[in-house]
């Protein structure tokens, strides 16, 4: 186990892309976390002394680290509870895109026939359309927003794209000598699928995790942004950038810190899936 640990650190250490996108991706998840420890101030509080006398915000001091926004919260404080439902919605989101992924492109690449014209066309159909329209649509016809109906929104627009490469996938493991003897020796569907199959598109299901994750906390920050995220006051980076727009020419740094974590978090997750996939595709080629 030890001996398998230290190959694994020496490999990740030998990845600067994957390194980096674990260490950013690390510390972001230690900060949502930990938000009711490091932040100094609840979300919500609002202070008489976060506003100037004109009523502009405060800028980035020794009082507030990140300055305070236009209602007087602590920008640092909610930064950090911010990345609780922007992480959270992401990583829930992601989850539940690979998740019907994976079972629709298994089901369409093992049992073909009507099985997989009936799913692909259903898979060509939520591709056709753009991601951000039908999460709009979605999300303005939602009665009470909550961060996990934002991740269930997201996630059952996500699906489609995973589906198509798993059912790649399993079109060329349906083709493997070893499924055929355990079909043979009278194993189940459903046994070979999970015992056979399945294992083997874990690889891909990384790769496309990472990229899921990315595009899913982007498009929930877009959606924030657009007013139709989750309603305040629970902060999330969108609603910060949202915030944000009148104040842009006094108080830029109301903008600044939320777009930021949007960006580095983007990238966290892009440096690791671009590195599982050259790292994938070095290996099919080798």
């Amino acid at each position: 186990m030890l001996t398998r640990f230290r190959d694994a650190a020496h490999c990740v250490t030998r990845r600067p892309a994957l390194l980096a996108g674990l260490l950013l991706a690390l510390l972001l998840v230690i900060a949502a976390i930990g938000a009711p420890w490091l932040a100094p101030y609840p979300p919500e509080k609002q202070h008489r002394d976060g506003l100037t006398a004109v009523g502009a915000p405060v800028p980035p001091g020794m009082h507030f680290r990140l300055g305070a926004d236009s209602r007087g919260r602590d920008v640092f404080s909610r930064l950090l509870h911010g990345a609780r439902l922007s992480l959270g919605i992401g990583l829930g989101a992601t989850a539940i895109a690979i998740g019907l992924g994976l079972t629709v492109g298994v089901c369409a690449g093992y049992f073909g026939g009507w099985t997989e014209t009936l799913l692909m066309r259903s898979t060509d159909v939520v591709l056709a359309f753009p991601s951000i329209l039908l999460a709009v649509a979605m999300a303005a016809v939602t009665p009470r927003r909550s961060a996990f109906g934002m991740a269930l929104i997201i996630g059952l627009l996500g699906w489609a794209a995973p589906a198509r490469v798993f059912r790649g996938e399993t079109l060329s493991l349906r083709e493997r000598s070893y499924l055929e003897a355990a079909l043979s020796m009278g194993a189940g569907k459903l046994r070979i699928l999970l015992r056979h199959v399945v294992p083997h598109l874990g690889p891909s299901a990384l790769v496309m995790a990472s990229l899921g994750a990315a595009s899913a906390i982007l498009l929930d920050a877009g959606l924030s942004f657009l007013g139709i995220g989750v309603p305040a006051p629970a902060p999330t980076w969108g609603s910060m950038l949202e915030e944000a727009r009148t104040w842009y020419s006094l108080a830029p740094w109301l903008a600044f810190w939320p777009g930021l974590l949007v960006v580095l978090t983007v990238a966290a997750f892009n440096l690791v899936a671009y590195d599982l996939q050259r790292t994938l595709r070095g290996e099919r080629t080798g």
